[in-house]
C-alpha cells in the first residue's frame, strides 16, 4: 500500500471518493498522492526501549478516518526495564492535527529473547477507546535490535499501523530503580 497524504478538512471527501469510485485495484480506483516521509524517534531510556522509523503512519479507521505521521512534539514515557524486571512499556502521546493520539508498546523478556506482546493505540473518538494489535511482534535475541518495515493491521474500525526502516530495541540496559 502506498502512503497517503491528506489535507485536513479533506478527509471525509477523499472517504467518500473511495467509496463511490469502488474499482479494481488497492486504493480503490484512487492514485494516491505520496506522501514525504515521517521518520520518528521514540527513546524511553538510553539502552531500555526504543522504537525508530524511517516513515511512519496510523491510519484511524471508523468515524476518525484520521492518517496521522507522528507529527509535533512526542511525549514519551514508560515503565518497568528495571533490574528483576522482565517486562516493560513504551508509551508515546502527541498531538497532530488538534487530534491527541496515545501509542504504547508492551515489551517482555524470556529465555534470552525478547519481544513485544501487544501495541495499542487510541481510535481517534473525541471519547477515545483502544484499538488493539496482539503479539508477539518484534521477536529478537536479547541485546540485539529487531531491524525491518511491518505493516500491522486492519484491526477494529480498519485501523492500522506501518512503520517502514523501523528498529526496535529493548532490554539492552536495565534502568536505575525510582
Amino acid at each position: 500500500m502506498r502512503s497517503a497524504f491528506f489535507i485536513p478538512g479533506q478527509v471525509a471527501a477523499l472517504a467518500l471518493t473511495v467509496l463511490a469510485c469502488g474499482g479494481g485495484d488497492d486504493d480503490g480506483g484512487i492514485t494516491l498522492v505520496d506522501a514525504p516521509p515521517a521518520p520518528v524517534a521514540w527513546d524511553y531510556g538510553p539502552g531500555a526501549a526504543s522504537v525508530v522509523a524511517t516513515d511512519f503512519s496510523l491510519v484511524v479507521g471508523g468515524a476518525a478516518n484520521l492518517v496521522l505521521r507522528g507529527a509535533g512534539v512526542a511525549d514519551v514515557t514508560g515503565s518497568g526495564f528495571t533490574p528483576g524486571t522482565n517486562d516493560g512499556t513504551l508509551e508515546v502521546e502527541w498531538t497532530e492535527n488538534a487530534n491527541t493520539m496515545r501509542l504504547y508498546f508492551y515489551f517482555t523478556r524470556s529465555a534470552g529473547r525478547w519481544h513485544v506482546s501487544q501495541i495499542q493505540h487510541w481510535d481517534g473518538a473525541p471519547t477515545p477507546s483502544w484499538i488493539f494489535y496482539d503479539g508477539p511482534f518484534f521477536d529478537s535475541p536479547e541485546g540485539q535490535p529487531f531491524t525491518g518495515d511491518i505493516d500491522l493491521g486492519p484491526a477494529a474500525g480498519g485501523s492500522s499501523l506501518h512503520f517502514r526502516g523501523l528498529t526496535v530495541t529493548a532490554f539492552a540496559r536495565e534502568l536505575p530503580l525510582p
